[in-house]
């Protein structure tokens, strides 16, 4: 069925079916991880296992959270050369090492590399990879949370990649990812600190069912929004459209400012076996039309415009966009610049939105331009004959979940 199907036109009984199906397969999952919580440790009372926030409790009094951790390198794994250029080198196990307050606030169940490289070489295959090795962990009933480690440049896209595949944003066990941004051997290492506040944000009952978390300089951002703001200072992340940080970790503590419903921040995408081709496309003064064909030569299955304003591109990038998207299958995908706001077709000049709309181009509403690449990604490896309508349905359902 089409993701438009499944997101606003499933018919009620269909709708309930599923519902029942899914609330079935918690009721499993929780009476497994029961008994083997039984089974592995001293017989608790009832009370101590109970539904919290969403998530589930199953730990006894006093029985510490067990945390996984899932290593990808980036500069928080890093040391310098003698060139003293940065490069991926440290294990999870000398990182975690040099956090011992990590002994009073979480039990490490297991430690498993994906990669090291530096997340600037990240690719859609690289993403799969982290999300079947955290997908992995979560259905372990010997695992509470998960913490990715992962480089700075791109730590915004895997954590939005994870956000949206089923059994990973949509369930209730704390993910988190965070990184540095200076080496593990710099004089003054932020990376054990990111990593005692993920640790402390993965032990407080009250992080479940949050959706995937990014943890940075103390500052807990929401998956669905945030980016990177600075290249250089520790300070980098940031909420767009007036979200994003959701709590701050303060002494050993996680203070609260709004909850976000981790069910609703992105439709539960199958984790698909390859992910199509979908470039990012900028719009700038000069550009030509032709580089949209040429994708489309190459077997890309859509391309995301990253353009002016609230949607807009000029008439050479948009008459190519708009005879592609109305002629073949190609889809065409419009993001903004901006940080905040929405795309919007309020103008109808050559290359503005609102007249490109007509011809099959999808506006990616709040969305930033990788997030909007990343939802027509796992979208087209779905079903690759989605219409244009159901596809803006699918950003429009996405960007304002509660109309």
């Amino acid at each position: 069925p089409h993701r438009l199907q499944r997101i606003e036109t499933i018919a009620p009984a269909s709708r309930l079916i599923r519902s029942d199906l899914k609330m079935q397969q918690v009721i499993l999952l929780v009476i497994g991880c029961l008994v083997l919580s039984v089974s592995a440790r001293p017989v608790t009372p009832m009370a101590t296992r109970q539904l919290k926030h969403t998530g589930i409790e199953t730990r006894a009094p006093g029985v510490l959270p067990r945390l996984a951790v899932v290593t990808t390198g980036g500069t928080i794994a890093s040391v310098k050369q003698e060139d003293g250029t940065l490069v991926p080198a440290v294990s999870g196990k000398l990182l975690l090492q040099a956090v011992p307050s990590l002994n009073g606030t979480v039990t490490i169940s297991g430690i498993y590399a994906v990669a090291n490289i530096d997340s600037s070489s990240a690719t859609p295959e690289f993403w799969r990879n982290v999300a079947t090795a955290v997908k992995a962990r979560l259905a372990d009933c010997n695992v509470d949370a998960v913490l990715v480690l992962h480089g700075t440049d791109t730590l915004e896209q895997t954590a939005w990649f994870l956000q949206c595949i089923d059994g990973v944003g949509n369930q209730p066990k704390p993910v988190i990812v965070t990184g540095a941004m200076r080496g593990a051997d710099a004089q003054a290492p932020d990376g054990p600190g990111n990593i005692l506040a993920s640790a402390v944000l993965a032990a407080d009952p009250k992080s479940s069912g949050l959706g995937v978390m990014l943890v940075m300089n103390d500052q807990v951002f929401s998956s669905r929004y945030v980016t990177k703001r600075n290249a250089n200072n520790n300070d980098a992340f940031g909420g767009s459209n007036g979200g994003g940080r959701i709590a701050n970790v303060i002494s050993g503590k996680v203070l609260q400012y709004f909850r976000p419903n981790g069910t609703l921040l992105c439709p539960g995408y199958p984790l698909p076996d390859v992910l199509p081709d979908v470039p990012l496309q900028a719009a700038y003064p000069g550009v030509k039309g032709s580089i949209l064909n040429y994708y489309m030569s190459q077997g890309s299955a859509g391309v995301v415009i990253n353009a002016f304003g609230d949607g807009n591109m000029g008439g050479v990038l948009g008459d190519a966009a708009a005879l592609l998207a109305n002629t073949t299958n190609f889809k065409v995908v419009v993001a903004k610049v901006p940080l905040d706001g929405t795309t919007d077709p309020a103008y109808g000049s050559p290359g503005t939105l609102g007249a490109l709309v007509k011809f099959g181009v999808v506006g990616a509403m709040n969305m930033n331009a990788f997030q909007a690449r990343i939802v027509l990604m796992l979208t087209l490896a779905e079903n690759p004959d989605v219409t244009p309508a159901e596809l803006q349905a699918i950003y429009y359902k996405i960007s304002y979940p509660y109309n």
